[in-house]
């Protein structure tokens, strides 16, 4: 039965209540089988009685059942007592539990008074030891209690359900229904807290702006609730919890999952999601809709809290958006994180905050200087500290207000002044750490060039480091290819060409052969090639 329909009693209590109920009914059967000993016929209706309000109390039925078999045990009842030879008037306790009772049953405020008047009706018709008087008093203290007890518990249950209401409102989002996101990072929290292990999933719709001012944003909003729907269907089943980010955004928790099954789920749900068609308009041919999904698990990351967790699902769901939607799948490689320590990490993930794409940017760079390093025989230990600075190289940017870095048009001269000043900012702020100079260098001299235009120094040719000099090539060729506010985003073959164009003037020209040799091999294990 779901007793929340039916009585204002906090959930946890449902149950109570029932069990309560359903004693109180077999206490009075009991009480009538002891006055009915002797008479089957009267025994048999009663029991009838008993019978319809159990099965009324213990079944899940729709509410105009629930009223047939209440009126069904009253006629029950009023033939068992009218064929008996039983004196009822000492029973009057009886009377008051069967309106408490119908109240329970009955979610209107009428339906026992009524029955509370035909009750009285009943009781007090087959006694003749009591005045007038008397029985009509008993009669309106039965009808009274049931009245006060109805309205009573009328109200608390619309107090109760519209307090359900507000609450309700609060948590979910209006247009989807899913959670919102305060709601779930409490919950996502409260399961850190208690020793759980929790893996959150983030879902970004990829050219929604673009669909909106297509089709518009009452479209665009049936596309959000239909996605919604699907991604809660995904993580329903393995016990996730959905809610909306906000925007185009969306976020799963799914609790108790290994390494393994993490990454498994998140095969799955991509998999289901890759090609996903959404019916905005009857009108419309179906919409094809693609997401970008990032992941972070509790166990692998180590994060303390949710907001760190998300925080690392969101930067790696923007790595993986930017190397499927700008064609960069084919110099996608393994992760290189390896080579920062947690001081270093911590750095890392205060400039994605700041700064999102400078992170994904940072993570290009990482990935072209490892392979132009594996190429020119540098040591291990060399390596791992350039890598240092490659991952580190734009760090002094947490100094540059957000106004300047996400500026869409044309930077003033003064602005740009600031911007170079990044380069010795994050030189300063790296001294601090146990990084070699090899590392310091990368960072150093990623903005000098070939022909010595570059900055903070104008250091010529070789006289920039080596280090130097893989850093400009990787970090120039990952510019032109992630997207920035202030830049359109070059395919492979216009980066490309650049690159070649700016040999032996910005870029050391041995590099750029080998750098343009090692970007055509990835492009050919992946059955594509410059120019095609």
């Amino acid at each position: 039965m779901n007793v929340k329909q039916y009585f204002p009693i906090k959930p946890r209590y449902y149950k109570s209540i029932t069990y309560l109920y359903i004693v109180m009914v077999i206490f009075v059967t009991g009480v009538f089988y002891k006055l009915l000993a002797g008479q089957p016929v009267s025994l048999t209706i009663n029991t009838l009685h008993s019978i319809c309000l159990l099965i009324a109390i213990t079944r899940k039925m729709r509410l105009a059942y629930k009223y047939m078999l209440a009126l069904l045990a009253i006629i029950f009842l009023y033939v068992s007592l009218s064929i008996s030879y039983v004196d009822l008037i000492d029973l009057s306790f009886v009377a008051f539990y069967l309106p408490l009772l119908y109240t329970y049953l009955l979610p209107d405020i009428l339906s026992p008074i009524i029955f509370s008047i035909l009750f009285s009706g009943i009781f007090y018709s087959y006694s003749d030891t009591y005045s007038s008087e008397q029985i009509l008093g008993n009669t309106i203290g039965i009808i009274s209690a049931a009245t006060l007890y109805s309205v009573l518990s009328f109200l608390v249950a619309r107090l109760y359900d519209s307090r359900e209401m507000y609450k309700e409102l609060s948590i979910r989002d209006s247009l989807t229904k899913l959670y919102n996101l305060d709601y779930v990072v409490k919950i996502g929290d409260d399961m850190l807290s208690n020793g759980k292990n929790v893996t959150i999933f983030v879902f970004d719709l990829d050219y929604f702006k673009s669909f909106n001012d297509t089709y518009g944003h009452l479209l665009g909003n049936n596309v959000l609730i239909q996605v919604a729907e699907k991604i809660e269907e995904e993580v329903s089943t393995c016990g996730g919890l959905a809610a909306r980010l906000g925007g185009d955004e969306f976020i799963t928790f799914v609790p108790e999952l290994s390494d393994d099954e993490a990454d498994a789920l998140f095969k799955r749900i991509s998999l289901a999601l890759s090609e996903l068609y959404i019916v905005s308009d009857p009108e419309l041919e179906p919409v094809k809709i693609s997401l970008s999904m990032g992941m972070a698990h509790s166990v692998s990351s180590e994060a303390q809290s949710i907001r760190e967790l998300l925080n690392i699902a969101d930067m790696n769901m923007y790595y993986h958006k930017h190397t499927k939607l700008y064609d960069l799948r084919a110099l996608h490689t393994q992760d290189l994180e390896y080579v920062l320590n947690e001081e270093e990490k911590q750095l890392l993930k205060v400039l994605s905050e700041k700064d999102m794409y400078s992170y994904i940017h940072s993570k290009y760079v990482v990935q072209y200087t490892s392979w132009i390093l594996d190429k020119i025989n540098i040591n291990e230990v060399d390596k791992v500290n350039i890598l240092k600075g490659a991952w580190l190289h734009d760090i002094g940017k947490l100094f540059i207000s957000n106004e300047i870095l996400r500026k869409s048009s044309n930077l003033s001269e003064s602005e740009y002044s600031i911007v170079k000043e990044h380069v010795q900012s994050g030189v300063h702020l790296i001294q601090k750490f146990n990084i070699s100079v090899k590392g310091i260098n990368a960072i150093k001299y990623h903005h000098e060039r070939w022909d010595g235009a570059g900055y903070p120094d104008g250091v010529k040719g070789e006289m920039t480091p080596i280090e130097g000099r893989v850093l400009q090539l990787a970090d120039a060729f990952s510019a032109m290819t992630v997207k920035r506010v202030y830049r359109k985003v070059n395919d492979l073959d216009s980066a490309i060409l650049e690159i070649k164009k700016n040999k032996a003037t910005q870029f050391d020209p041995q590099l750029v052969d080998l750098f343009v040799e090692i970007v055509e091999e990835k492009l050919k294990q992946e059955n594509l090639k410059v120019g095609a």
